[in-house]
């Protein structure tokens, strides 16, 4: 790269510097709505499988990933909160 030849390759190495590849391998699937645990399981058979094929940056996938985590973490509170209401709402119609 110091060589005079190179002098158009080095500038466009420098151009490329800083650039991620990865744009090509966002997500593509569009919009997806998530409500239930089960929509996560669609959501990551895909992701895994996009992966495996190279369609998507795992960069991508592991916020997928986590995301996915924190959404299943969300919904077990809201279950348990539901279930705690019942029990409570069970208990003050027994007083």
């Amino acid at each position: 790269m110091h060589s005079p030849r190179a002098e158009k390759q080095r500038k466009e190495a420098n151009l490329k510097g800083g650039q991620h590849s990865y744009k090509d391998k966002m997500v593509s699937s569009g919009y997806l709505c998530i409500k239930k645990p089960k929509d996560i399981l669609k959501l990551l058979n895909s992701t895994i499988n996009e992966v495996r094929t190279g369609e998507l940056d795992v960069k991508i996938a592991n916020c997928i990933g986590y995301l996915s985590s924190h959404f299943l973490k969300a919904h077990e509170y809201t279950e348990l909160e539901k279930r705690l209401e019942a029990v409570e709402d069970i208990v003050l119609e027994q007083k």
